[in-house]
Formats: C-alpha cells, sequence, structure tokens
C-alpha cells in the first residue's frame, strides 16, 4: 500500500514521523508524497497552542478530502491532538479510521491494515543543480511546504532580469517546523526553499545542493525587538551594538566583493565567474563625476529614504555613511 504522511509541530513529531515511516517501509509499503494517491493517510498532529490546533484540524479536513477525490482508503490521525482529543476527533469527523496517542507510534503498522505490497520503500530522490534551468523546471518535482506561510506552496524567484516569477509546487508535505522541513530535505523527501543561513553548514558540508542560484528569492529582514529604547539594559545595548557593526561590517565587505566582481566581468581585468567578460574600459572617476553623484543622492534619494528612516536612524546614517561620503541627510 502507498503511504503518505502529513507532519506538524515540534522536533519530537518528527522524529515520530520518522519513525513511522520507517515502520512503514519495514513492513513493505511503499511512501508516497503526493495524497491524492496514497492509499493510506497519516497525519500527525500538534495541540501546543490553538493555532497549532486549528491547523491540525485543517490538515486532518484536507486530507480526508482525498478519500472522497483520491485513492485514499484509511486516514489515520497521530500526535498530540489525537492524544488530548482522541473521542471528539473521530466523533466530529467521520473520516477517521485510527487515532494513535503519542505513546502509540508503533501501532502505525497495525493501523495501516491491509497486506504490504512485496515491493521496498520508494527510494529517496537525488535532485542535481543541472536538472533546474529555470523555476518553471520545480513545478514537476515534489515541494516541502512550511505552513506558517500564507501560501506554502507558493515560491518567489526573481529572474537575471530582474523581474518576478512564482512557482506552485506540488507540495505534498506540509511542516510548521523549519527544522523538521530542513530534516525532511536532508532524508531527501523533497525540495525546499530556505534562507541561505539556515541551511549554510548543510551546503559547505555538501549535505544539501543549491539550485537555481541565479534565481534569488525574496530578501528577509533582520529585527531585533526589546521592550523600551529610554531604559535600556546595558547588556542588550552592548548585544544590539555589536551585532550591528558585525552586520555592517559583512554588508560592506560584501559589497566590496561584488563591487570587485562587477569591475573584473565588465573590463575583462581578471577571471569572470559570472559569465563570459566584457571589454569594458574603466577611467577615472573626475570631480564633475563625483559631483554628479552627490547630486543625485541629495536630491533623488536621500529625501525618500530619510522619511521612510527615521529621526535615529538618520542621525545614524549621518554619523557613518554620511560621513564618509561627505554627506549629511535632514529629516
Amino acid at each position: 500500500m502507498k503511504i503518505g504522511l502529513v507532519s506538524l509541530g515540534c522536533p519530537k513529531n518528527l522524529v515520530d514521523s520518522e519513525v513511522m515511516l520507517g515502520l512503514a517501509a519495514e513492513a513493505g509499503h511503499q511512501l508516497t508524497q503526493d495524497p491524492s494517491a496514497a492509499d493510506v493517510l497519516v497525519v500527525n498532529t500538534c495541540a501546543f497552542i490553538d493555532s497549532a490546533k486549528q491547523e491540525s484540524v485543517d490538515a486532518i479536513l484536507e486530507m480526508a478530502g482525498h478519500k472522497k477525490n483520491g485513492s485514499c482508503q484509511r486516514l489515520i490521525v497521530t500526535g498530540c491532538l489525537a492524544e488530548r482529543y482522541r473521542d471528539a476527533l473521530q466523533a466530529e469527523i467521520p473520516e477517521i479510521d485510527a487515532v494513535l496517542g503519542t505513546g502509540e507510534v508503533p501501532d502505525i503498522v497495525r493501523a495501516i491494515g491491509g497486506t504490504a505490497s512485496s515491493s521496498a520503500a520508494t527510494p529517496l530522490k537525488l535532485y542535481r543543480p543541472s536538472d533546474f534551468a529555470k523555476p518553471a523546471d520545480l513545478s514537476a518535482h515534489d515541494g516541502l511546504g512550511y505552513s506558517i506561510l500564507r501560501t506554502p506552496n507558493e515560491w518567489r524567484f526573481r529572474t537575471p532580469k530582474g523581474e518576478w516569477t512564482t512557482v506552485t509546487m506540488r507540495s505534498t508535505l506540509r511542516c510548521n517546523n523549519d527544522f523538521a522541513l530542513k530534516q525532511f530535505a536532508l532524508d531527501g523527501i523533497g525540495l525546499a526553499f530556505f534562507p541561505r543561513f539556515f541551511v549554510e553548514n548543510e551546503l559547505t558540508a555538501g549535505k544539501l545542493v543549491q539550485v537555481l542560484k541565479d534565481f534569488p528569492g525574496p530578501e528577509l529582514s533582520i529585527n531585533a525587538v526589546y521592550e523600551t529604547r529610554r531604559h535600556l539594559l546595558p547588556k542588550v545595548q552592548a548585544f544590539l551594538e555589536t551585532n550591528v557593526r558585525k552586520l555592517e561590517a559583512s554588508i560592506f565587505e560584501q559589497a566590496k566583493t561584488e563591487t570587485q566582481t562587477g569591475i573584473d566581468c565588465n573590463t575583462g581585468s581578471a577571471a569572470c565567474k559570472e559569465g563570459q567578460p566584457a571589454s569594458m574600459k574603466l577611467v577615472a572617476v573626475t570631480p564633475a563625476d563625483e559631483a554628479l553623484r552627490k547630486d543625485a543622492l541629495a536630491k533623488a534619494i536621500m529625501p525618500g529614504f530619510a522619511q521612510r528612516c527615521g529621526a535615529d536612524c538618520v542621525a545614524n546614517w549621518n554619523a557613518t555613511i554620511g560621513q564618509s561620503l561627505g554627506l549629511k541627510m535632514g529629516q
């Protein structure tokens, strides 16, 4: 029989999900990432907070729909929600065939029932960067959906021309825990869409491979939230200042590297890692050029930036970047 699973909640649920999938595979069942093709669907639920409960109920109802419109013959609910609301779930959702609490993970094979096929579990998929030339190529593969997002199946990319394109993924496994999703990706269950910092170690170690390097996703903001600026604890102030300095240093270093790469590729003065180098001529900046640049910044860019930035931000800019450029921003 083909088994599909939706895992929600904490890392413990992830472990339980992997154990259940392993037991099902050992029993001779096949694992599928397509719920419409599954003979048995398992929803491993979370009940930590109200929103998690609602998400679990929504996932159960969605999978229950495959008993009418898909191949699903049995629907099994496991995890914390099943542990706490076993009777209510079976009474309110008659499509549920079996409920297993948090201590009943080993009973998953019994709950699946039926006669398992003799074939082994579906082998994990291996992806190569060469399989993906453009974002549209992703739609033919299975994706892992981060269910906290409003549209977990929609992945956005910026093309080399600066235009945005959206791919609707066949996201057959969804989870509201990013660490669980990363583990699923490491296990080869499907493609995932992560901020680079979250998988940097895995990329460096070769455990994960980045695809579509020329099509970056949306940038993420980094926010520091603290109680009040007026009575800021010294250790909080020190933490913020230290990390801002580190962040500024990394940004300037990246800008320096990208600037040099642009010079190398446009002038052909060194090896170009981004493609075929051009043969443009690099000329020195004249005083007239510098005056034109400052005028453009002062009149076209800085006023709008100052309006969005706020008084503290403007003061900080004037004391750092503005000082190095010889410019002063007004509020």
